[in-house]
């Protein structure tokens, strides 16, 4: 007797061509694809630059290699504080940088297709600083420091302030002041129209010690020395919101005494290595002149709020920026920190 054949139904035809397809991709394709190691590697973004190379496309260890490269360039030993042998005054140090490798490649891996990625750097303190040094006068900033630092001695003059103000602002140049306590005691708000445009302008101002009184420095001892600069910081600081770092001493007239009490008190004391002379009252184009010759990487330049200073303070900061150099405040100038002036790192 004949078997009688079963007819396939729609349902038994679909499940068996979905078992051809599944038996074919096994036999002949293998097993189902995975992603492959490439596909799973990060890629830095087309077009994205870090200090000026283009890096965009470069993946694992060829950006890892890349951004090596760019840390030897970037790379600035620390420089110690040392003690000036022609001045005998000391000069701060400068923090050293390096580029923190993985940190960099992290921020390339994650930019913004044709973006600019800021090297990411680390600061390397000197081992060296002014604290460490016997104490001794100031009189420059590091020279290779392509920067400059105008301090404006302020206990008299002040109808020249505004004018001297108007031009700072102006052409957005830093500037220090440095007050005689007795002075801005008497002058509160002069001394707060000076704090404001400091805060208005981009360059912005700081404040140093000139002391409480116009002594004669040279013959204080430390404890008349130290009751004078800490009744000038407290007046400073009441009405600039600012603690001075600095101390320089009325007429650049210190001892021994004056020096302790001025590290004493926190202080570093600060003189000068281009003085105007203003207080002879020249006329304002040999006082542009002067500066203009003299002028170099790391001074700085002392002023008095005077009539030939205030016409020719537009002068001396165009003469200083024509030599490429920056106009910061002392902080600045004297701070280890690293700044666009040192060198393009910073």
């Amino acid at each position: 007797m004949r078997r009688r054949r079963m007819r396939p139904t729609r349902a038994g035809l679909l499940l068996a061509t979905a078992l051809s397809v599944l038996s074919l991709v096994a036999a002949g394709c293998g097993a189902a694809p995975r992603a492959s190691g490439s596909a799973r590697r990060a890629v830095v973004p087309a077009g994205v630059r870090v200090d000026g190379l283009d890096v965009g496309g470069l993946e694992g260890a060829d950006v890892e290699a890349a951004v090596a490269g760019l840390a030897a360039q970037l790379a600035r030993p620390p420089r110690n504080a040392y003690v000036d042998p022609s001045t005998h005054g000391l000069v701060p140090g400068v923090d050293g940088v390096e580029l923190n490798v993985p940190a960099t490649v992290a921020a390339l891996l994650s930019a913004r297709p044709r973006s600019e990625v800021a090297p990411v750097l680390r600061e390397l303190p000197p081992s060296i600083t002014l604290a460490q040094l016997p104490a001794a006068p100031i009189y420059n900033g590091p020279p290779e420091r392509r920067a400059v630092a105008f301090v404006i001695n302020v206990a008299w003059g002040d109808q020249y302030i505004p004018a001297m103000l108007r031009t700072l602002t102006a052409d957005q140049a830093a500037a220090t002041w440095c007050f005689v306590g007795r002075w801005a005691e008497t002058h509160p708000d002069l001394v707060r129209e000076i704090v404001a445009a400091g805060r208005a302008d981009p360059g912005g101002f700081t404040y140093c010690n000139h002391g409480y009184r116009d002594h004669g420095w040279a013959l204080l001892g430390e404890p008349q020395a130290l009751a004078s600069i800490a009744a000038a910081d407290g007046v400073i600081t009441d009405l600039t919101g600012q603690t001075p770092r600095y101390f320089s001493p009325h007429r650049g007239e210190w001892n021994p005494a004056v020096l302790a009490a001025s590290r004493a008190s926190g202080h570093e004391l600060v003189l000068w290595s281009l003085d105007t002379i203003d207080w002879k009252n020249p006329t304002a184009s040999s006082l542009r002149v002067r500066i203009g010759h003299r002028v170099k990487a790391g001074d700085i330049v002392l002023m008095h709020p005077t009539a030939p200073t205030a016409e020719a303070l537009a002068g001396m900061i165009q003469a200083a920026r024509a030599k490429g150099l920056t106009l910061i405040t002392l902080d600045r100038l004297l701070s280890p920190r690293r700044g666009p002036w040192d060198g393009g790192v910073g």
